[in-house]
C-alpha cells in the first residue's frame, strides 16, 4: 500500500465530463475499435468489483 502512494505522490488525476447519448457512443466507439471487444469481453469474466477498475 505504501509503494502505490509513492508512485502516485505528486501526480494529479483529471477527469473530462460529457454529456451523451450512452448507447449511441458506446455503439460507435466499439464498432470502430475491435480492441475495446476483446476487452469487454475479457471484462466480463471479471468479478463486478474489478469490472468497475
Amino acid at each position: 500500500m505504501e509503494e502505490s502512494f509513492r508512485l502516485v505522490k505528486g501526480n494529479e488525476e483529471w477527469n473530462i465530463k460529457i454529456y451523451c447519448d450512452e448507447d449511441a457512443l458506446k455503439e460507435r466507439v466499439s464498432g470502430n475499435s475491435p480492441h475495446i471487444e476483446e476487452k469487454k469481453k475479457e471484462m466480463e469474466k471479471l468479478p463486478k468489483g474489478r469490472q468497475f477498475f
